[in-house]
């Protein structure tokens, strides 16, 4: 954590890349600025300090409705750092609080760390973590700056450990990166296949990376809940053998029935919430 200061608004530097915002929602904008005018406070944003500069790297909706209610000066969140370290703090910033990211906000933080020569060697695992996004999200993004060689196609990455490890190859064609499936060479004669022009995405459709990253979300909450529900189903499997066990006190087992009867309403809460979280993430699409 850092320190509460007071700041310049014109002083807080938003130009060292640390914007993971792939647009600014004006509407926030205005909703913030009103309340600023009137008075209320606001979370603070947070900046990084290298000694002479302040490096927004979370809050760009409040700085900007801040500056659109003539504020000169703004409390803020002080921490001691590089630029560096601000687009380190800003790619997961927002993932627990603040406007809900989008899948293009998401997007922009992976591949603000894969465009980076440092970061991109760190796998995807670790860059998920950084981002606060399911490890599919990276893995695409990967293959889809590596095919258009906008970024250096890597044979290894280093993982949280600090370990290098190799990537996982293609079967196909023993290059990193894609499985046999995506390859774009032939299995019989290792003849490369032509690659398709990619279609314009018609207006009001969405587009193909979306799908991608949105079904990505899907499946990581479909696991989670699986997952859950699994656990409370063993749980409520032994409690009913255990409430239905005739040698049992009359006091306990009724006891345990209504532990059951908890159970089963902690496991039909778990199906409504991960259905609420995938229609969220089928709306964004």
């Amino acid at each position: 954590m850092g320190g509460a200061v007071t700041v310049r608004v014109a002083s807080i530097r938003t130009d060292g890349g640390t914007q993971m915002r792939a647009a600014i929602n004006e509407e926030t904008v205005e909703e913030y600025a009103a309340k600023y005018a009137s008075g209320v406070k606001l979370p603070p944003p947070v900046v990084f300090f290298d000694g002479e500069d302040h490096w927004l790297a979370d809050g760009f909706h409040r700085l900007a409705a801040a500056e659109r209610a003539g504020m000169e000066l703004l409390g803020c969140d002080e921490r001691k750092g590089t630029q560096r370290d601000a687009i380190l703090f800003a790619v997961g910033a927002n993932a627990k609080h603040g406007l809900k990211r989008t899948n293009a906000d998401k997007r922009r933080a992976v591949e603000t760390l894969l465009r980076d020569q440092e970061w991109v060697h760190w796998s995807d695992h670790v860059i998920a973590d950084a981002c606060c996004v399911v490890q599919e999200t990276v893995r695409s993004a990967r293959l889809r700056l590596e095919s258009t060689d906008q970024i250096s196609q890597l044979t290894k990455t280093v993982g949280a450990d600090g370990k290098e490890r190799k990537r996982r190859t293609c079967a196909t064609c023993g290059e990193p990166g894609h499985t046999a499936k995506t390859c774009t060479q032939s299995k019989e004669g290792g003849e490369e296949m032509p690659m398709e022009e990619p279609k314009p995405t018609p207006a009001g459709q969405p587009s193909e990376q979306g799908v991608d990253d949105v079904i990505a979300e899907v499946l990581f909450c479909l696991r989670k809940s699986a997952e859950s529900l699994k656990e409370t189903r063993t749980s409520v499997t032994n409690m009913r053998k255990s409430a239905n066990n005739r040698h049992r006190p009359a006091e306990v087992r009724m006891r345990l029935m209504g532990a059951f009867t908890t159970e089963l309403g902690r496991a039909c809460k778990l199906m409504h919430e991960a259905e609420k979280i995938v229609r969220e993430q089928i709306r964004e699409v």
